[in-house]
């Protein structure tokens, strides 16, 4: 689709902005299953050398979310990591 995303991607990117929008993290695809997806996703490059910066950076993200304790809150729960209102510092600290 020139210009944009398939139209699945982009409904799932909806779903999910309006749950953080919401701050609803009710476990639809849980963290822990989304670190596990990209930690192997980041396992099998390394094998192979092949560089996934994004894929490595996506998995941080979601592996610090299962170190503060959201591992069984939704994808969308990883807002919480950045949730300005939670201490007043734009970053959530465990």
């Amino acid at each position: 689709m020139p210009g944009g995303w398939s139209g699945g991607a982009t409904d799932a990117l909806k779903a999910i902005a309006g749950q953080m929008a919401a701050r609803s993290y009710a476990p639809l695809f849980p963290i822990q299953l989304v670190e596990k997806d990209f930690r192997y996703i980041v396992e099998s490059a390394t094998q192979v050398n092949a560089p996934v910066p994004i894929s490595e950076a996506v998995r941080d993200v979601y592996a610090r979310a299962l170190c503060e304790g959201y591992g069984d809150d939704n994808i969308s729960g990883i807002a919480q990591l950045f949730d300005e209102t939670e201490k007043g510092t734009g970053l959530r600290r465990g």
